[in-house]
Parts: C-alpha cells; structure tokens; sequence
C-alpha cells in the first residue's frame, strides 16, 4: 500500500531452504515487495477470468501450438512460388481447384453421376459449398 511505511525492526530475517537467514532492511523490503506483487497479478488474472496454459490443458483444452523457424517460412513460401509458377502450366479450371484446394483451405467431395464427375467443395471451417 503507498503511504504505509513497514515498522523499523533491529534484524530482519528471511526464510531459505528451511533456515533462516540475517538481511538488510533494504533486502528484506524487496523480498516481500517482490511476493506481493506476484500475488496481485495472479489475483487479478482471477478477477478477469484469464488462466494459465496448463489450467486449459487440465480441464481438457488443446493448448499445443508450434513455432515455424525462419527457415521453414522461407522453404514454404518458395514452394508457394514454385506451385503458382506450375499453375501456368494448367486448364484454368484445374489451376481454380488447386488453388480453391491449397491456398483458400477447402475440402472436396466427388460425386459421381453417370459419365460427369461433379465437384462440390466446401470451406473447412464449415462454409457453404462451392461448386467448381
């Protein structure tokens, strides 16, 4: 609390490994000033409902992510070139699903009707169908 000043002690002793130990009064003033702090972020993470990874993962959330290193973004956007420079080289109905497929995240489902294969794809988020 600003304003209160702690009482003036002749020793001032902390707890270590079960012993206790002699500090200064500067030391020892941080030291708890140290855990109060703490424990107000962790109280006000409580008052605004934010928990930590691990309380996700205990109650059954998939908290799992991964970090892509420099040098898998740059192999990832040099097959992205290599696949748009490939796509030249189709129909433009092929090349429109493949880029449907890869680059807008869709699923596809063959239907087949007599000698026609009609295509409907749809958003793997749970979009409408597109037909192609």
């Amino acid at each position: 609390m600003p304003g209160k000043k702690p009482k003036e002690r002749q020793r001032y002793m902390l707890r270590v490994n079960d012993t206790l130990v002699e500090v200064t009064r500067a030391v020892y003033l941080a030291w708890y000033q140290a855990g109060r702090k703490e424990r107000y972020q962790v109280e006000k993470m409580q008052r605004h409902g934010v928990c930590s990874m691990e309380e996700l993962q205990e109650k059954g959330y998939d908290c799992s992510f991964s970090v892509v290193s420099p040098e898998e973004i740059v192999i990832r956007l040099s097959e992205i070139r290599e696949l748009e420079k490939a796509l030249g080289y189709l129909t433009k109905e092929d090349a429109e699903l493949i880029t449907l497929l890869f680059f807008e995240t869709l699923t596809i489902s063959y239907q087949q009707r007599e000698d026609t294969r009609n295509f409907s794809a749809t958003h793997s988020c749970g979009g409408n169908p597109v037909k192609t």
